[in-house]
């Protein structure tokens, strides 16, 4: 084989070369913290959620409880007008 031969041979055997370790340790370490990234947005968005949802829970327990003080009173003004 001559030089330029060796070249060309030496040029497809690098294209077939197998992925150097210290790439692919790179490539695994930046998947890794894609997903921890991705990760920590679900987590934030399930707290959102979770307080959105307890945000209407409250909302809800107020306005009953408002709705219940308001039908004692109507209650208790009921019951003074029945007295005179």
């Amino acid at each position: 084989m001559d030089r330029g031969a060796l070249k060309v041979a030496a040029a497809k055997q690098k294209l077939q070369a197998p992925v150097e370790p210290g790439s692919l340790e790179r490539e695994l370490a930046l998947r890794r913290l894609v997903l921890e990234f991705e990760l920590e947005v679900k987590k934030v968005e399930r707290q959102k959620e979770c307080d959105l949802e307890a945000k209407k829970l409250e909302s809800e327990r107020m306005k009953l409880e408002m709705q219940k003080e308001s039908e004692k009173l109507e209650y208790e003004r009921r019951a003074r007008q029945a007295e005179i």
